[in-house]
């Protein structure tokens, strides 16, 4: 790869990452908003609807849902397109066991690399990852539990490579940070 397109694909993270930082101040979606116990679970849902929005863009998936604690919640907008519920739901019911124990998953090409049933999706790749809380406990080992699943998908194979998965763990780092530091300074509290 040329030395511009490496210059070029590093300005773009950083603007992608600069961009989620402003998005995530205007929207009041500060460790202030968290404090609140009755405002945080709207806040956690409009940060998981951003970092859905930033993945689907950054990564140009073709589609994309976020499958927030066990229930179908996806943008009502063009970046679920070809996904309603009853796919999100197959979904994470046949893919969230292998993305809890990796952390994440790649399928290069859904009709050939993996054991989904290709004719309930309109997509060749898919991207997945896990995010999660880990709650500090009095014996000083963390708890952990996943607060929901990615998914995003391309209509082509081979959709997601390295680089882009690096990207969307570096985005999803930033939200369970965000998530994790709420949680702490809501223990703190009380």
């Amino acid at each position: 790869m040329p030395i511009t397109d490496v210059i070029e694909q590093k300005r773009n993270e950083l603007d992608a990452f600069k961009g989620m930082g402003l998005q995530l101040g205007k929207s009041g979606i500060t460790g202030e908003a968290f404090v609140d116990k009755a405002k945080r679970e709207e806040r956690q849902y409009e940060l998981f609807d951003r970092l859905l929005k930033f993945c689907v863009k950054n990564t140009n998936a073709s589609s994309g849902v976020f499958i927030y604690d066990k229930s179908f919640r996806a943008l009502a907008d063009p970046i679920c397109d070809n996904i309603d519920e009853g796919t999100a739901l197959y979904l994470r019911d046949t893919l969230s066991r292998q993305v809890n124990i990796s952390g994440a998953i790649n399928v290069q090409d859904l009709n050939k690399d993996h054991a989904l049933d290709s004719s309930k999706l309109a997509f060749r790749s898919l991207y997945s990852h896990n995010i999660k809380l880990s709650t500090p406990k009095a014996s000083g080992t963390p708890e952990t539990k996943v607060l929901g699943y990615l998914f995003l998908l391309k209509k082509y194979s081979k959709g997601f490579d390295d680089y882009m998965a690096d990207l969307v763990r570096a985005y999803i780092k930033q939200v369970e940070v965000v998530t994790n530091n709420a949680k702490r300074l809501d223990s703190v509290i009380e």
